[in-house]
């Protein structure tokens, strides 16, 4: 699942990957380098996730504060330049925001909670994008007593702790579904949003993840 603030990008090679900021000042300044890029060189390069994560920790203070997540086909790892080092991650269900992984912020663990509740209530991807899309659009605030200090000050705190950020000049533009099943079938799913929270746009995208030479 993939909400605001989130770049994310998948490719005909078996692999995808997604990348956040992180907020609150941790890590390294700004780097020489846009974090956009390491997604696309993750994604137009040959290594596995593991060795990629590796690679990246040895030259990360040339990008801000960052989050990655990349999956190989087989293994998906996560990387901050905010934390100790590279994670594999095991089967299970994990939230990311703009903190580091598994961060308890409200609307991860609200986010969490929901995701867990729909986990197995079907097996048809229409359906289970559907109830993802629905838990995105939850736009409930978190009590004042709940917020995170990331030094942004507390009310646009309280306006950043929702799932679903309602705002005219910053809030969520769009909420992305990316579905992978276990024969590499993806179905990517995209709904926009205007400045007053109304759909504006709807994109699905379905296609078979390239398996690599044999």
């Amino acid at each position: 699942m993939l909400s605001r603030g989130i770049a994310r990008h998948t490719h005909r090679r078996e692999t995808a990957a997604t990348i956040t900021n992180v907020r609150g000042g941790a890590g390294p300044g700004a780097g020489p380098r846009s974090r956009g890029l390491i997604v696309n060189d993750f994604l137009s390069g040959s290594s596995e996730a593991p060795a990629y994560t590796r690679a990246l920790s040895t030259h990360a203070a040339d990008y801000a504060g960052f989050n990655l997540l990349a999956y190989d086909g087989s293994a998906l790892c996560w990387y901050s330049n905010c934390a100790a080092g590279p994670r594999q991650l095991e089967r299970g269900i994990y939230t990311l925001s703009n903190a580091q992984l598994d961060t308890a912020w409200p609307k991860s663990e609200r986010l969490r909670a929901a995701f867990g509740r729909v986990v197995g209530v079907s097996n048809a991807a229409d359906t289970f994008v559907s109830h993802l899309l629905d838990i995105l659009r939850d736009d409930q605030t978190a009590a004042d007593h709940e917020l995170p200090q990331t030094g942004i000050g507390h009310a646009m705190e309280r306006v950043l702790s929702s799932i679903f950020i309602r705002g005219d000049s910053y809030g969520t533009r769009c909420s992305s579904v990316v579905l992978i099943d276990d024969q590499g079938s993806v179905t990517f799913h995209e709904r926009r949003y205007d400045r007053a929270a109304r759909v504006n746009g709807e994109t699905r995208i379905e296609f078979e993840l390239a398996a690599p030479p044999a």
